[in-house]
C-alpha cells in the first residue's frame, strides 16, 4: 500500500489493541508501540511531524530520518558500523513517498533515491526530535 507523501499517512488503530503485552499463559512478547494516529509531511519546513496516542506531535527532521537509516546498505550488516556517509546527505534532501509495512512500520522513499530503510514505530518513536 502506498500513500501520497503530502497527505496525512496513518489514522488511528480502530481496535485500541495492547499488543505486545504479557498474556494469562505468562508468555510474554516484545513491547511494540502501537501506530501513531497521524503522520504529516511538512515539506517546505522539511519536517516529518508525528502524533503518538495521547501526545503532542513530535517533529523530526527529514534529514535526520535520512541520516539513521538502519538498513544494510548503510548501516554493515556484521559490525554495527555506519557506512552512510552522512556529511554526502543534502541538507534539503525530501521524502518523495511513504509506505506502511505490516502494523509495525514505515518505509520512506528520500530525494536521493533511498528506499529501502524500515523505520518500526518503536524506533521512530525514540528518534531525537526537532527541537
Amino acid at each position: 500500500m502506498r500513500y501520497d507523501a503530502a497527505a496525512v499517512l496513518i489514522g488511528a488503530a480502530a481496535d485500541g489493541s495492547d499488543r505486545g503485552r504479557n498474556d494469562e499463559s505468562g508468555s510474554s512478547e516484545a513491547m511494540m508501540r502501537d501506530a501513531p494516529t497521524d503522520i504529516k509531511l511538512k515539506r517546505a519546513e522539511g519536517i516529518l511531524e508525528v502524533t503518538w496516542r495521547d501526545e503532542t506531535p513530535r517533529r523530526h527532521p527529514v534529514r535526520q530520518l535520512r541520516c539513521e537509516c538502519g538498513c544494510a546498505g548503510c548501516i554493515d550488516e556484521r559490525s554495527g558500523v555506519r557506512t552512510l556517509d552522512v556529511d554526502a546527505v543534502p541538507n534539503d534532501i525530501g521524502i518523495t513517498n511513504m509506505a506502511l509495512v505490516g502494523n509495525y512500520a514505515v518505509q520512506f522513499s528520500f530525494s536521493d533515491g533511498h528506499d529501502t530503510g524500515i523505520y518500526s514505530w518503536d524506533r521512530l518513536y525514540g528518534m531525537p526530535t526537532a527541537e
